[in-house]
């Protein structure tokens, strides 16, 4: 069921596209015609219309045939359908048909059969609608044939087959009768105009082409519409004209494809008749029409030369005058595209331009800040500016007070101070020399005691108790040595503190005379000279303590010579008194002092090393004091020179109070121009605030432009790519207007100017168009007509699918 109302959908789309192929020929074909019988006068086309009207009427039987073939045109069914035209709206109607099976397809009507055949319609006023089988011969066969890869392949083997596919339809003209042409017999062919189509899908078929008709898609379809006159070449005998080369009325149609899966679900064919008048053949009634139809197509073939010459100068202008328009839109483009890169730039530009505004009202602030605080910064430079004035003035009378007290102070210690060092480091040897000497007798006497307290033991020992020394043990004068040394070391100490003493006062002296220079730079006098003293002062601070505990050393060596001394005496004393039980016990007296007065001498002795190390210091210190006495004489020449120069110094103190001056003397205006910058900067940072606001309105503005400039670049760049379109389509249109021109020039000479030149050949031509229309006209129905009635019939023939079963 389905699959037949695709079928019944697709023949009725096959119909209307074969009839419209139908129409627009006889639409394309009536101009000519109508040009060419262009010199009957008026009356006669009025008197055509209506006789055409009045036929219009006439006819009472609207007759179509449906033709089934095999997938190669063999017939294999033919039904009629009638439509009978009541249009006197009679009670009945007289019929004639040679039907079977005939059924009243829209009403419950009858008929009635009558003696002669023919049958009578009961109407009522009404039209009747009916329909039959027959299986008479057609007018018109028609064949199928297909091929595949150039060979020739039956319709069952095409189907699922894929390449290079040809269908040819051929049309066979049965419909013929014999008429006289100029005295001779010759056969005229009922003038059938054949449509023949078919709908290839998109999947399956492309690059459709068609010979004699035309390929229209609907985008997933492609229906192929062709058309044909079967017999009328025949008819006409047009090659007894000797038109030259010239189309050949076709009698076929070839339809070719690359076919994929190959399947057609069918294909439709119409075929019609009585229509030489609807292409305007009945307005040709004599040969005199036809030869001012024949002027007027030469007058006219000549207006069409000059008017494709006119129209190849237009086109050549319009080439020219495009030339110069394109140049322009190219040099729009190019525009538009500096104006975009521009647009662009100012873009970033504005952007850039916006951030910094922003970041200047962010430094604006920072600097009325900034200003403000130079402002306090101006008033304290004033103030300390004055203030500094005051200071130089005062540093000024300082330097000169100090170059007084300083050259006072070098005065005093070249007169006291040195002179007095020199004079006691000068009796130094001879008291670290005495200390020596004491040292030396004080050691002999140790010495001599010593060996006197060892007599004194061994005498004891040996003569036992019975014995008695006959002298006392005598150590006066080694106790006198050792007084001696005590003495002299007094006296060196005292000689020692003293040059500390002064040594201590010149370097107090020297550590205050501090100067400053006209740049400001401190000048330490006799710096060196300080620290020598510095030194020698803790080398006399060792000697002293040396000396003092070697001193000490000598006083109690004399200490324990008393004590041995007495010890002795006491012994010998005791051994005559009582005995030698006594004598043992002064003797181990005796014995433990000598061994404190031989340690004692041991001190001495060192005592001794560290007078002779006095004496070597005190060699240096002299020396070191005479530098130090040639060095104040130095620095006191140096100063002599300073003081010489107080006429340069009076100079620079009076250009630096100047200086001073003047860096008080703008005081005033720079106050002012700080309170005229304060004032300023609120007036800038107002500014900037304004600024800042504006400046998303212009960053807006610029965006909106440079989006603008794009936009308009890519118009341009369409209306440039689109101007090169143009340009090729006014190429190929200067081109096909020589071809027009060139071809309307060859088709009057050769074609109309010929033509309009054998009017004597044209008679025959004219009595086979009269037999035309004459056969045109008579055929009216594929089955019968009552008498009277006027009858018009069509063919619709379709033929079997070719596809695979499914």
């Amino acid at each position: 069921m389905n699959r037949n109302r695709i079928r019944k959908a697709q023949a009725k789309k096959l119909t209307a596209a074969a009839l419209a192929v139908l129409m627009s020929t006889q639409l394309c074909a009536a101009p000519i015609t109508a040009q060419a019988a262009g010199s009957a006068d008026s009356d006669k086309d009025k008197d055509n219309t209506e006789s055409q009207k009045e036929e219009s009427k006439a006819v009472g039987k609207d007759e179509t045939v449906y033709v089934k073939t095999d997938a190669s045109g063999n017939t294999k069914d033919i039904t009629v359908s009638d439509w009978l035209k009541n249009t006197d709206g009679t009670s009945s109607i007289q019929d004639a048909s040679d039907l079977t099976d005939i059924t009243n397809v829209k009403g419950d009507e009858t008929y009635a059969q009558e003696d002669n055949g023919d049958m009578l319609w009961t109407s009522d006023g009404s039209d009747i609608y009916y329909q039959g089988k027959s299986n008479g011969q057609l007018p018109v066969d028609v064949k199928i044939t297909y091929y595949l890869d150039g060979q020739e392949i039956a319709p069952e083997n095409l189907a699922g087959k894929s390449g290079k596919v040809k269908i040819r339809f051929d049309y066979t003209n049965n419909s013929k009768k014999t008429v006289k042409v100029n005295g001779k017999e010759e056969e005229i062919y009922t003038p059938f105009l054949m449509a023949s189509a078919m709908i290839l899908p998109g999947d399956n078929f492309k690059n459709v082409e068609v010979s004699n008709g035309k390929v229209i898609s609907d985008g997933s379809n492609n229906i192929v519409v062709g058309i044909a006159l079967p017999g009328l070449e025949d008819s006409l005998k047009l090659d007894e004209l000797d038109l030259g080369d010239r189309d050949e009325i076709p009698d076929y149609v070839e339809v070719t494809a690359d076919a994929t899966d190959f399947k057609l679900e069918m294909t439709a064919t119409v075929a019609s008749c009585g229509n030489l008048d609807d292409l305007g053949f009945s307005d040709v009634d004599s040969l005199d029409d036809l030869k001012d139809a024949l002027d007027e197509l030469a007058d006219a073939s000549q207006k069409l030369v000059d008017g494709s010459g006119d129209l190849l100068d237009g086109v050549k202008e319009l080439k020219d005058g495009w030339s110069d328009f394109r140049d322009g839109v190219n040099k729009l483009d190019d525009g538009a595209g500096d104006l975009k890169d521009g647009a662009s730039t100012l873009k970033d530009g504005v952007d850039a331009y916006t951030s910094g505004a922003d970041t200047l009202g962010t430094n604006v602030q920072a600097y009325v800040t900034g200003a403000k605080n130079l402002v306090n910064g101006v008033n304290g430079y004033t103030a300390g500016a004055s203030n500094l004035e005051a200071g130089i003035k005062t540093f000024i009378n300082s330097i000169n007070e100090k170059l007084g007290t300083v050259g006072g102070v070098v005065g005093q210690l070249k007169t006291e101070g040195t002179e007095k060092m020199l004079t006691d480091a000068a009796e130094l040897p001879d008291g670290s020399a005495a200390v020596a000497s004491g040292v030396s007798d004080l050691n002999a006497s140790l010495d001599q005691l010593h060996e006197s307290a060892v007599k004194i033991a061994q005498a004891a020992g040996g003569k036992g108790t019975t014995q008695t020394p006959s002298t006392q043990v005598d150590l006066s004068g080694a106790k006198q040595a050792a007084s001696d040394a005590s003495a002299a070391n007094d006296s060196a100490v005292a000689q020692l503190q003293s040059i500390q003493a002064s040594l201590s006062a010149v370097q107090d002296q020297l550590n205050s005379l501090t100067v400053t220079d006209e740049e400001g730079n401190e000048i330490q006098v006799a710096d060196g000279q300080a620290a020598s003293i510095s030194e020698q002062i803790a080398s006399i601070s060792g000697a002293i303590d040396s000396i003092q505990a070697a001193s000490g050393s000598a006083d109690s060596a004399v200490s324990q010579m008393d004590a041995a001394e007495d010890a002795a005496n006491a012994a010998a004393q005791a051994q005559q008194e009582a005995g030698t039980a006594s004598l043992a016990d002064q003797l181990d007296a005796l014995a433990d002092g000598i061994a404190k007065i031989e340690a004692e001498t041991t001190k001495t002795s060192k005592l001794g090393a560290g007078a002779n190390t006095v004496a070597d210091g005190v060699s240096d210190l002299y020396a070191g004091i005479g530098a130090l006495d040639s060095n104040i004489s130095t620095f006191q020449t140096t100063l002599a020179a300073m003081t010489s120069e107080d006429s340069e110094l009076a100079k620079g103190e009076a250009e630096l109070l100047k200086g001073a001056s003047d860096l008080t003397s703008n005081n005033a205006a720079l106050t002012a121009g700080g309170k005229e910058l304060s004032d300023k900067g609120d007036l800038l940072s107002a500014g900037s605030v304004q600024l800042s606001g504006t400046s998303g309105k212009l960053k807006k503005g610029a965006s909106d432009l440079s989006d603008g400039a794009n936009k308009l670049k890519d118009g341009t760049k369409e209306l440039r790519d689109a101007s090169g379109d143009v340009t090729d389509g006014i190429d190929e249109l200067e081109d096909g207007a020589q071809e027009l021109a060139d071809g309307m020039k060859e088709f009057d000479e050769d074609g109309i100017q010929e033509l309009t030149g054998k009017e004597s050949d044209l008679e025959n031509v004219m009595d086979r168009l009269d037999a035309l229309r004459d056969a045109d006209r008579e055929y009216q129905t594929f089955t019968k007509l009552a008498e009277g009635m006027k009858g018009k019939v069509s063919f619709f023939i379709e033929s079997d699918p070719v596809k695979n079963e499914d």
